[in-house]
Parts: structure tokens; C-alpha cells; sequence
């Protein structure tokens, strides 16, 4: 069980990093549920882009695979986010203690042991995943078996540069969907990483920041597209409207 586990982990790490370059040019050619608490859903295998939701809220595949994982409408981009309070709730707190958590340790220059012990010190358990194949070279997934209240899915993948050292490539977690989640993510988001107040890309249910690190921090509220082509994730309907926090290398 635990071979089959590390093996969905590390096809659905590779299956990830190759869709986000599809994503990174998609966005080049534009110009750019309730509290989760207990055992989450960590691992899945690869959807299928033509999929539809049946009876009772199950995502299921048509067959075909594709990635366009946190696909971009076309709209003009200039939507502004009602600016609002990160909230005074424990869900509001796992909000900031995430955002910490990413603001802190994805980046370059990664200390690995601490990042593993932060997460660990927050009561969350880790799922570990190791891989090297000749795509993405030496790669280290970390999810968690549980989560903080109202977010989910905490994900990070971890490459190592040619000396071996280790640094983040990919870093999210979801955030449970509300009439303000997607404001709150942002207001979290630019208070942690220190963003300036316009972002680069500034669409409705899309915030995205370039970091001078050479990151992309970006909000994402979630659609039904989104959802069914999820590599790693299994959601039902009801999560339509989940917010996507994300910081990762950006791909050029």
C-alpha cells in the first residue's frame, strides 16, 4: 500500500510540474468548504480534462488528460477586491498561519529540517514522497494528513539544485470557500509576503504577484473547470468557489 501511495505521489509530481508551464505560458499570452479538520483526501490519481459532475457531486473523467489546472479567463484586468480584515476566527488564523508558513520557507534557499519541524510543530502530519527521474531530477513531495480549520491540502514540491540543495518549486494550500474567502486570501497574502497593492495579473477570482525572488504568489477562487483537473486533489461540487493559494518558481 505504502509502494502505491509514493507512486501516485511521484507521477502526480511530475504531472504537476509539467502543467505548470502550460499554465506559466497560458498566463504569458493573456499578459499574464467549510473548516477541513482531520484526515484530508491527500492523494489522487491524474483527472481527465473532459469530465463532468454526476449525481451526488462526484468529479468523474471522460478519459482524455490535459492540465489547464487554474485555468485564466480572458477578461480585462482590472477587477478590484473589496479590501476587507483577515478574520478574528480560527479559520483566519490558519489563513495567516499558512501564509507564514509559505512567506517563510518557499524560496531558493531552503532549510529543509526546519520547514519539515515548523509544519510538524503546528500538529500537522506529514506524507513524504522522494523521486528522482531524469524530467525534474531529485524531487521531495511533502503533503499533510490533516490540516489546520478551514483550509486543506497543503502541498509543496521540493527540487534540488546541482550542488544539492534543496529549494521550492511549488507551495499551496486551499482556503474554504466564503462570500469573502477570495478578499481575505488576498488581504492575507499581501500582508505576509510584503506585496505591493496592484498585482500583476488583476482579474475576477485571480490575484497574482511577481515576487523579485523570482516567484509567483497568486489567489485563485476555484471553478468547476479548476477542480476536475486536479492531479492530487479530490474535490465534489460543494468545493466550487475554494481559494487556491499558491507560491511557485515562476517558468519561463
Amino acid at each position: 500500500m505504502k509502494k502505491i501511495l509514493f507512486l501516485i505521489l511521484v507521477l502526480g509530481g511530475g504531472y504537476y510540474y509539467f502543467t505548470l508551464q502550460e499554465i506559466s505560458n497560458n498566463e504569458q499570452n493573456s499578459n499574464q468548504q467549510e473548516s477541513h479538520v482531520g484526515k484530508d483526501s491527500n492523494v489522487k490519481t491524474p483527472v481527465a480534462a473532459s469530465a463532468s459532475i454526476a449525481p451526488g457531486g462526484k468529479i468523474i473523467s471522460s478519459g482524455k488528460t490535459s492540465h489547464n489546472h487554474i485555468h485564466q479567463d480572458q477578461s480585462s484586468n482590472t477587477f478590484d477586491v473589496e479590501i476587507v480584515d483577515i478574520p478574528d476566527t480560527n479559520e483566519g488564523e490558519s489563513l495567516t498561519s499558512f501564509n507564514e508558513v509559505m512567506s517563510e520557507f518557499a524560496s531558493k534557499d531552503l532549510d529543509l529540517e526546519r520547514f519539515k519541524e515548523t509544519l510538524v510543530a503546528k500538529g500537522l502530519e506529514l506524507v513524504v514522497a522522494n523521486d528522482k527521474n531524469p524530467y525534474t531530477g531529485n524531487m521531495t513531495i511533502i503533503r499533510t494528513e490533516n490540516s489546520l480549520p478551514g483550509t486543506r491540502y497543503f502541498h509543496s514540491q521540493i527540487f534540488y539544485a546541482k550542488d544539492g540543495s534543496p529549494f521550492i518549486q511549488h507551495m499551496s494550500f486551499d482556503y474554504r470557500a466564503s462570500e469573502k474567502s477570495f478578499a481575505e486570501a488576498v488581504a492575507a497574502a499581501k500582508k505576509q509576503f510584503k506585496l505591493n497593492a496592484t498585482p500583476n495579473v488583476r482579474k475576477e477570482g485571480y490575484y497574482s504577484w511577481n515576487t523579485p525572488d523570482g516567484y509567483l504568489v497568486s489567489v485563485k477562487r476555484m471553478t468547476a473547470e479548476d477542480l476536475k483537473n486536479d492531479p492530487f486533489n479530490a474535490y465534489l461540487k460543494s468545493d466550487v468557489g475554494t481559494i487556491k493559494v499558491t507560491k511557485e518558481l515562476e517558468i519561463h
